[in-house]
């Protein structure tokens, strides 16, 4: 009897505690049901990323693209530059006819031959700066040009840091035939005319030929010839650019058929008698004005 009463008193006592589980298990349960109902109920589901799709997030308009892809922008266009306006066409410059009042922007330079033109050519408009002697080793720094109110005289270096004139006619050559070579003499002629362009560089220069001497003067067969005198009066000529310096032959209007000085001109076969520098050399002048034709 007593087993019987202890069998009785254990059984309750399992039968709650299997109750009690099964209560447990459905409520744990009920609790897993409800989190799934929940979560399906707040989120969004999204369809799987296939393997050939990319997802992009959205970009907002305060945020910046921290790729590596460079920006779209447009090009820049510059203006083009404006053509340079044509250059002035260069003066062009002929010897023609002219009127005496030419002479007013006239400087003349040079020996003892164009003192003559000074003394007997009736050029009153001009000015000289002409000295017996001179040559083109001394022509720019021999003291020459008498000063006012003084016994003094000036360089014609000088005296063209002073004046202006339009055009300078230069002749020197006949007292440098028995002076170094034609080259030599040529050289610093060159240089006498670059030293005049740099004193005056408005200034037109007028390279004048050396004048022949006399067929009897040539005769003689001292350094003083008409062979020498052509050789240098070649060289001139090439020193002209026909734009800053300009070649003048003066010789025709004094030679013979035998292209030397007409005997009867001159008093020495070198120097021109006063009369004829006036009847020949003047008109001569004044019918060779370098002017400008276009």
């Amino acid at each position: 009897m007593r087993s019987l009463r202890k069998k009785k008193i254990k059984c309750p006592f399992l039968l709650m505690l299997i109750l009690t589980c099964l209560l447990f298990g459905a409520w744990t349960l009920s609790q897993k049901l409800a989190i799934v109902q929940t979560g399906s109920e707040s989120e969004t589901m999204v369809p799987p990323v296939s393997e050939s799709e990319t997802i992009v997030p959205p970009v907002s308009s305060n945020s910046s693209i921290s790729d590596n892809t460079p920006a779209v922008t447009e090009p820049i266009t510059e203006p083009a530059p404006e053509p340079a306006p044509a250059p002035e066409p260069a003066p062009v410059y002929a010897f023609q006819p002219v009127s005496e009042d030419y002479f007013n922007d006239v400087l003349f330079i040079g020996d003892s031959r164009t003192q003559g033109l000074y003394e007997y050519g009736d050029l009153n408009q001009a000015t000289f700066y002409v000295e017996k002697g001179l040559n083109v080793w001394n022509v720019l720094d021999k003291e020459i040009i008498p000063q006012e109110n003084t016994r003094k005289k000036a360089s014609i270096r000088t005296e063209l840091s002073k004046h202006t004139f339009g055009k300078i006619y230069l002749m020197i050559g006949i007292n440098e035939l028995g002076r170094g070579t034609a080259d030599t003499y040529i050289a610093q002629y060159r240089t006498v005319l670059q030293t005049l362009h740099e004193l005056q560089p408005q200034a037109l220069i007028i390279i004048e030929s050396i004048l022949h001497v006399s067929s009897k003067k040539d005769a003689e067969q001292t350094y003083i010839n008409n062979a020498a005198i052509d050789e240098r009066n070649l060289l001139l000529a090439t020193l002209a650019d026909n734009s800053t310096y300009f070649y003048l032959d003066e010789n025709p209007v004094f030679d013979g058929s035998d292209n030397s000085l007409v005997s009867d001109y001159s008093y020495d076969g070198v120097h021109l008698k006063a009369s004829y520098i006036k009847k020949l050399w003047k008109p001569f002048l004044l019918e060779h004005g370098l002017v400008e034709v276009g």
